[in-house]
């Protein structure tokens, strides 16, 4: 075979190139000598053709850019999508685990807490039932003082006025008797004698042309006076209570409708009669007269 000639045994192709190369095609070439070169470097078979590249010649550079960035930014996208999905996903399951968790802990806190609460006050209860006396006697101790507190004064305070009441109905006198039955009222000269003749001779009584004077039989130093006057000029009325004898002179005076009590310069205004005369007799009794 002649040189630049090509061979095809069995599907391979060997090529021998020109070793004398013309002056025309640009000159000498340097060349390696055949012994040098790798068979595999010079040699390719047949079915090394099917494993080719797909090139479109006919799509634009710009066109096939856009394509690569395009298809970048899809699989960026769909990265992002993924990892987000993912993402959410785990949190979503941790946070539904986590909450539950919680609620199963606070239920079981609230338990334990409510047995607690049930426990101290059974225990409570079961202490103070095994010393029940105690707290019924404490309980019978304290509503006695209460009542001692609020009701014994009240008690006491009856009690010394009913006394009180019994010692001046006691200790009246005949005078104090007489003031007390004709005071606030009117009376003729007959009535007034009347009233005076029930103490069986003990009372004397004396007119004047003003009015008049009750008085012991034969002591003027306790006495009441009356006084004349009406619209016929005969009526007694304005009686009051005198006894220079007692406690440096003390009178008992009813005006306006009170009834004051006179003692040693002393002036004790009451509502009822009998209240100005009860002090007076009580002022006797403390004086010791």
């Amino acid at each position: 075979m002649g040189s630049g000639e090509v061979e095809f045994s069995g599907g391979a192709v060997d090529f021998h190139p020109d070793e004398s190369p013309k002056e025309k095609s640009g000159g000498p070439v340097d060349t390696v000598p055949v012994e040098k070169i790798a068979a595999e470097d010079i040699r390719f078979h047949a079915t090394d053709i099917d494993k080719t590249e797909e090139v479109n010649f006919f799509d634009k550079p710009e066109d096939a850019k856009r394509k690569e960035k395009a298809e970048k930014r899809r699989i960026k996208a769909e990265a992002k999508r993924i990892l987000r999905e993912s993402k959410q996903k785990s949190v979503g399951g941790a946070s539904k685990d986590v909450v539950e968790s919680e609620e199963r802990l606070k239920k079981e806190q609230s338990r334990i807490e409510s047995e607690r609460r049930q426990a101290k006050i059974k225990g409570f209860l079961g202490r103070r039932a095994k010393h029940w006396y105690i707290y019924v006697s404490a309980t019978a101790i304290i509503a006695i003082t209460v009542c001692a507190i609020i009701f014994v004064p009240q008690i006491i305070k009856g009690i010394n006025d009913a006394n009180d009441a019994k010692y001046v109905d006691e200790n009246k006198s005949l005078m104090l008797k007489l003031f007390e039955e004709v005071v606030d009222k009117q009376f003729s000269k007959e009535e007034i004698e009347e009233v005076v003749a029930k103490y069986n001779g003990a009372i004397a009584i004396d007119f004047s042309d003003t009015g008049g004077l009750i008085h012991p039989d034969d002591y003027w130093l306790e006495s009441v006076n009356m006084y004349l006057g009406g619209e016929d000029e005969a009526t007694y009325s304005g009686f009051f209570y005198v006894n220079e004898a007692s406690l440096d002179g003390v009178s008992i005076i009813e005006r306006e409708g009170s009834y004051y009590y006179f003692r040693r310069g002393e002036e004790l205004a009451f509502k009822a009669a009998d209240d100005a005369i009860s002090a007076y007799v009580l002022d006797l009794r403390s004086s010791g007269e």
